[in-house]
């Protein structure tokens, strides 16, 4: 399942210390250091200044063990590529093997709960259009409003006006904008005139040279102004190629290769595993996969794909279980399983249909604008559901091939059901999936109708900064670009969707064809090995698909076996 989590915007680092320099005044150890920079700029702005002796405090290593993060936050960093001692408790930089400082944690903790704050608002703000001010809002989006805050850390002042009853909008709604215009105010200063040129207009000469031609208009502060020019843009590369998340040793690195082999040999003896794949060749016809990793992840998800970084990350709890009768631990876990190469096989068996899930998200990403500009942040962050229904379309198709080719074994797998939902209720599958990830996301997942409302809104607000300063009239200006940008990327990319959505359902039919009087057979062999109300329920499930199937001769055989 992809989880759009909050993005620590380290590439930005240096323009947070930038462009808050009353952050740092008679600090300077701090200019020695951009990332403390970075990170006391980011407390600054939560009205946090700490003084030398707690600074002192803030510098020393963190450690999980004596402050335990919650598993979303934990999750988070993994994904974007830290690790986790369990011995030490320490959190590590993958690239560095440094472990972080409370200070740089607290900071990108509160960078989480500022981007959460925002993506929760937008959508409130959403559900709020073309509503009347002074009037309750229907129990629907009273209803979807309470999900939201209760899933979102707001202060208490605010949480209390959004699950007050009768809820009124002209009772919150001030609070929530001048909430919203503080945080926007935040991410504005961070991303800086170079961080907004790039978006607008990303491997275009034009994004420096507006940058290097007004210098001094960008950036202020007790900086050199073409010393701070010359380092932010190399700051700023060090996510935007996006070409994979750092390996932490050789163990990760090679147990990554062997299971992308694997998953290549496993995919290509089912034709939409052949069919996933060959969205993976190069120029030269080789299958590169994405980076895959076996990290502690949010228990929700046995697997994410992380556009950050085009990576697969599997949820190393999920494999522990899995392989629970041979007793891997969970920090032993990839020398465990490169030195056990079947037990590696037959767990790239249990989760192939996952993988095709994930794959296809990696395909997306591949495919479509829609999360290049949401890295960019010209579209909101959100899991984009009608990526989540393509994926789990591709996945029942794949499980399909599957079934057919062994379903006395297969029938047991935890994927079963849902394929059966996904054969026998058409219209229901996707309100469905909507359903489970609303529920699990409330402020997270987004429809194509709800992107472009979010996109609007902030078309709204750029706008009207226009007439303001030149500085801020150009920044505004390049935010408007970008977000054009992002508009059209989601219009591309759902109408891409949709495309090969409807060539899948064309698939729909035939698939019946072939499973029904398979599901059939499955199902009265079940029930005359079984005996009682097991028995019936099997038999009766029996006739309905084999009349489903238009078998006329299992069906009188059916009924025959079902009046003993």
């Amino acid at each position: 399942m992809l989880r759009r989590r909050p993005r620590f915007l380290l590439s930005a680092g240096l323009a947070v210390a930038l462009l808050q320099p009353a952050a740092f005044a008679g600090k300077p150890e701090a200019r020695a250091d951009p990332q403390e920079a970075w990170a006391l700029g980011v407390l600054a702005s939560a009205g946090i200044h700490p003084g030398p002796r707690e600074l002192a405090r803030l510098r020393r290593p963190f450690n999980f063990k004596e402050t335990p993060l919650s598993m979303k936050l934990r999750s988070g960093y993994a994904t974007q590529g830290f690790r986790f001692d369990e011995r030490t408790g320490l959190v590590l930089d993958a690239r560095s093997h440094r472990p972080l400082s409370r200070l740089k944690m607290d900071a990108m903790e509160q960078e989480a709960v500022w981007m959460e704050h925002y993506y929760a608002i937008e959508h409130i703000e959403v559900l709020l259009a073309h509503r009347d001010p002074g009037r309750a809002l229907p129990r629907a989006v009273r209803l979807r409003i309470a999900a939201i805050a209760r899933s979102t850390p707001f202060e208490p002042a605010l949480q209390a006006k959004l699950l007050a009853s009768p809820l009124i909008p002209s009772r919150f709604s001030g609070a929530l904008k001048s909430h919203a215009l503080a945080i926007r105010g935040f991410f504005d200063r961070q991303k800086g005139l170079l961080g907004k040129a790039e978006a607008a207009l990303p491997g275009n000469s034009l994004a420096a040279s507006l940058v290097l031609n007004a210098p001094l208009v960008a950036l202020e502060g007790p900086f050199a102004a073409p010393s701070v020019v010359a380092s932010l843009p190399a700051a700023h590369a060090m996510v935007a190629s996006r070409d994979g998340a750092p390996f932490f040793n050789a163990a990760e690195r090679k147990l990554s290769g062997e299971v992308a082999r694997l998953i290549i040999a496993r995919l290509s003896q089912n034709p939409i595993g052949r069919e996933t794949l060959e969205g993976f060749k190069d120029p030269l016809g080789r299958i590169v996969l994405p980076r895959i990793f076996f990290l502690k992840i949010d228990p929700w998800d046995g697997a994410v794909y992380v556009p950050d970084n085009r990576s697969i990350v599997f949820n190393s709890d999920v494999a522990v279980g899995l392989l629970r009768p041979l007793r891997p631990g969970p920090e032993g876990l990839a020398a465990f399983l490169l030195a056990h190469p079947k037990a590696l096989s037959a767990f790239i068996a249990k989760i192939d249909v996952l993988l095709v899930h994930e794959l296809t998200h990696a395909l997306q990403d591949k495919r479509d604008p829609f999360m290049s500009e949401e890295l960019r942040g010209n579209a909101p962050g959100q899991d984009f559901l009608s990526d989540e229904i393509e994926a789990f379309v591709q996945e029942n198709r794949y499980f399909h091939y599957k079934f057919l080719a062994n379903p006395e074994v297969v029938w047991r797998s935890p994927w079963y059901s849902f394929y059966i939902d996904f054969l026998c209720h058409t219209r229901k599958f996707a309100s469905h999936i909507v359903s489970i990830y609303s529920k699990a996301m409330p402020s997270g997942t987004a429809s194509y109708r709800t992107l472009l409302d979010m996109d609007s809104a902030e078309q709204s607000l750029a706008a009207s900064r226009l007439p303001l300063g030149s500085q801020q009239a150009l920044e505004e200006g390049l935010r408007l670009i970008g977000l054009n940008q992002g508009r059209s990327a989601i219009e591309q990319s759902v109408a891409n969707i949709n495309a090969r959505i409807r060539g899948e359902w064309k698939d729909h039919v035939l698939m019946r064809r072939q499973a029904y009087p398979v599901i059939a057979r499955l199902y009265m062999e079940k029930g005359l090995a079984s005996r009682g109300r097991a028995r019936a329920d099997w038999l009766k499930a029996a006739y309905l698909f084999s009349k489903a199937a238009h078998d006329g001769t299992m069906m009188r055989k059916l009924s025959g076996l079902q009046g003993r």
